[in-house]
């Protein structure tokens, strides 16, 4: 969110430059890994993805967790 916040108070910023300061901003790990492995051409897709590994970081086995939840 920050990031994009920054990326937008900047006027015509280019998308690939935008893309590069995130990945360069990561810190080595799955994250940085996921974003880096294939490049991606939009900040939607970038978002994206950066949320799906976010969600997985946070929570990485659903199942435990709802089974947990429903006292199995």
């Amino acid at each position: 969110g920050r990031f994009n916040d920054e990326r937008n108070s900047i006027p015509y910023c280019d998308v690939s430059l935008a893309i590069q300061a995130f990945n360069q901003g990561l810190l080595p790990g799955p994250l940085y890994d996921d974003l880096t492995a294939c490049p991606l051409s939009s900040i939607e897709a970038l978002q994206a993805k950066a949320m799906a590994r976010i969600r997985v970081e946070e929570n990485p086995n659903p199942r435990a967790t709802n089974m947990v939840a429903k006292g199995g």
